[in-house]
């Protein structure tokens, strides 16, 4: 075989592959006998009859085309082990002469990171600190949630953070614009209901009906509380709304009582501050690891590594990505056929819109997994065992092979983050020498108790600290600790970025034709919030 590879941009390849005689005739060979075998030549039995009358009797260029198929797949891979190439995507092949076979293929393969200087990026650790008025906001949240809700005791207008019980239905001139809402329950001020929305039911008296206009506008503006879907922009809708209920909060005294019921064991108001400090620090703590790991990511992307990256990979990614919130979506309970439809538009807008995204995970994992290659960091038994006390797990676990594997991957894409993280602060870590770093207590059996124990979360802190996550988890497998304990703490997400290990498409390697996974949708936003809200 005679081969000519020439390397193309986005991580395209050609080549141009020459089968010798020896080759070519040794196909041909193969392909009589198969052939052969397949057809009936008068006076002789399958098989058996000459080689010159089979290939008079189906014609040569049938024994030809039968050799090239053949020979044509076992070049290919022959040339993509000589070259060392992973392929991503189906080849595009060009038939430049059958006798003997030459032809021509373009393929896109799996892209290599150049990384080299990695060790020189340099970021300066967080500053965190939790202020009174934090610790005062947290406890007077949770003092809000753990407190009744009851009827006002006059009848009044309706107001910010009352519990509302509403129907309400739009309509497009004459014509209803989406189903109408029954009964939807709401807290306002705390519900992600749309502006617009909010205003219609503000200052609303039980039982009255109430009509109002909505012009929305033309488009969302960066700084919107909350972007409106496309199908209301630009409309002008007429809600027709009753409030068939409105009860307001009757607060529990700020007390020692309440701290014990709070935090589910007996304590006083003064501990359970002491707690609270010390978990918005942890929190904080993570949120300046996810900032940490986000900046590093963006010098080395913009920086320090050469990497190109084909489309098919990117569409990969960004169709993994898609299923992944389908899956989500799905397990929130709402019926994704019924949200989309056939509707490709919407479909494909999604998938645009993710895009940037999406190939901004799929380059920080092929950084990190070169960084790796190169750190050639290990895990040793008694880390997994430290891991498994860790997480809770029997220690039967350990004689589980799979289980195992699973735990040292973990570990090991770990110790590469904190790894990555000491050299770019120097050895300073996620945060710097502030007095408030003291709160911080490392992991062990007692914080994992108190953390079970520990008064329950508010919302508003739990969505800023989960923003936060999602803008610094940019596919870097950071923090890969169980899901579970991830989910707990707020971590950054521990999943290996998807497509991460799919990266050589099944079959890519051959010449067989193969279907392509069409891709699904996924709506930007997904709450209580009525259709037409």
């Amino acid at each position: 075989m005679k081969l000519t590879a020439e390397r193309l941009p986005e991580s395209q390849v050609r080549l141009e592959i020459i089968s010798d005689e020896d080759e070519f005739t040794t196909a041909m060979d193969k392909a009589t006998k198969r052939l052969a075998q397949r057809v009936t030549v008068p006076g002789f039995r399958r098989g058996k009859a000459p080689r010159t009358l089979v290939e008079r009797h189906v014609g040569r260029t049938m024994i030809v085309d039968e050799a090239n198929n053949a020979l044509m797949d076992d070049l290919y891979r022959q040339a993509l082990e000589q070259e060392d190439l992973t392929p991503v995507t189906r080849p595009s092949v060009e038939v430049l002469a059958a006798e003997p076979l030459s032809f021509r293929v373009e393929v896109e393969i799996a892209p290599t990171a150049d990384v080299t200087g990695y060790e020189d990026v340099r970021v300066e650790p967080e500053h965190i600190a939790v202020t009174d008025t934090e610790v005062d906001e947290y406890i007077e949240r949770l003092r809000e949630d753990n407190s009744p809700w009851v009827d006002p005791p006059s009848p009044r207008p309706v107001q910010e953070g009352d519990e509302v019980v509403v129907d309400i239905a739009a309509f497009e001139g004459d014509e209803p614009f989406d189903e109408p809402t029954t009964g939807a329950t709401f807290v306002l001020g705390r519900d992600n209901l749309l502006p617009q929305i909010r205003d219609v039911i503000l200052g609303a008296t039980v039982g009255d009906p109430v009509e109002k206009t909505v012009t929305f506008p033309e488009a969302n503006g960066e700084e919107d509380e909350r972007p409106i879907p496309e199908t209301l922009l630009g409309k002008t809708l007429n809600y027709r709304m009753t409030v068939q209920s409105a009860k307001e909060r009757e607060l529990l005294p700020l007390d020692d009582e309440l701290a014990a019921s709070l935090g589910g064991r007996a304590m006083t108001l003064a501990e359970l501050r002491a707690d609270v400090r010390g978990n918005l620090l942890r929190q904080k703590e993570m949120q300046a690891r996810n900032t940490l790991v986000m900046n590093i990511m963006e010098k080395l992307r913009d920086d320090i590594a050469k990497i190109e990256v084909g489309p098919a990979l990117i569409d990969q990614q960004t169709r993994e990505d898609a299923m992944q919130q389908l899956q989500q979506i799905g397990g929130m309970g709402l019926d994704i056929n019924e949200i989309f439809g056939k509707n490709t538009a919407a479909i494909d807008n999604f998938l645009e819109r993710i895009r940037p995204e999406s190939e901004r995970r799929l380059r920080n994992t092929l950084i990190l997994r070169e960084i790796a290659k190169t750190e050639q960091l290990d895990v040793t038994p008694e880390e997994v065992h430290e891991e498994v006390h860790r997480l809770g797990m029997a220690h039967s676990v350990l004689d589980d092979e799979r289980t195992v594997e699973l735990i040292q991957e973990d570990l090991r894409e770990r110790k590469l983050l904190d790894h990555v993280i000491a050299i770019a602060t120097e050895g300073k870590g996620i945060i710097d020498d502030s007095p408030e770093s003291a709160y911080i207590l490392p992991p062990s059996d007692e914080i994992e108790s108190e953390r079970a124990d520990a008064p329950p979360d508010s919302g508003e802190t739990k969505a800023t600290t989960n923003e936060d996550v999602a803008e610094a988890n940019q596919g870097a497998p950071a923090e890969p600790q169980a899901t579970a304990d991830a989910a707990a703490s707020g971590a950054v997400d521990t999943e290996t970025s998807p497509g991460q290990d799919a990266t050589v498409t099944e079959n890519a390697g051959t010449m067989i034709e193969d279907e392509t996974v069409p891709a699904t949708d996924a709506p930007a936003n997904a709450d209580a919030t009525p259709k037409s809200a």
